[in-house]
């Protein structure tokens, strides 16, 4: 058991640079009702830093660069997961068909189906199902060249019998939707 009070608290002293000192002495007038001299600020700093208390400010910044770089990955991962959702949803999705107005059955029995879509008062490409609408008489007068020179460009065909005899006997009956 030690019997003086060196030996209960030893003294400590070490050499310091200039700059240092002068950010000992800015410490000591920051808080004055604490530190009464140089001496007390630097025990301080030591006594907090044996205790673990004292951090290296380069070492925190780091620590939360880290951190930061962490949740931007997380949130990235999270942003691919809700796109990869969405896609999957839309893949998934159920797709609503329009009817078959089927006039007549070539000798090769396969079905033609009709461009015209009763329902909706609109005509679609049977082989890449674009959809031509209209809002009045003018705009239906011109989806029907429209329709022409998508086959034309598009598909590098004429209309077929079923087309032709479609279009023809087609009349203006309202706005498509």
């Amino acid at each position: 058991m030690p019997n003086n009070y060196n030996e209960r608290h030893p003294p400590v002293s070490f050499r310091t640079i200039p700059k240092i000192m002068k950010f000992l002495e800015k410490e000591m007038q920051k808080k004055p009702e604490i530190f009464f001299s140089v001496h007390d600020v630097a025990r301080d700093i030591v006594e907090r830093m044996a205790k673990g208390d004292l951090i290296d400010k380069k070492s925190d910044l780091a620590l939360r660069s880290q951190e930061l770089k962490n949740r931007k990955t997380e949130l990235e991962i999270e942003m691919l997961t809700q796109r990869l959702a969405f896609r999957s949803g839309l893949a998934s999705a159920s797709v609503k068909l329009k009817p078959i107005t089927i006039n007549q059955i070539p000798e090769n029995n396969e079905n033609i189906r009709s461009p015209y879509d009763e329902s909706n008062k609109r005509l679609q490409c049977i082989e890449c199902g674009c959809l031509f609408g209209w809002k009045n008489k003018d705009e239906y007068v011109e989806k029907m060249g429209e329709l022409k020179q998508h086959l034309m460009l598009k598909h590098d065909r004429q209309f077929n019998a079923l087309e032709r005899e479609v279009i023809d006997n087609l009349t203006y009956e309202g706005d498509s939707t």
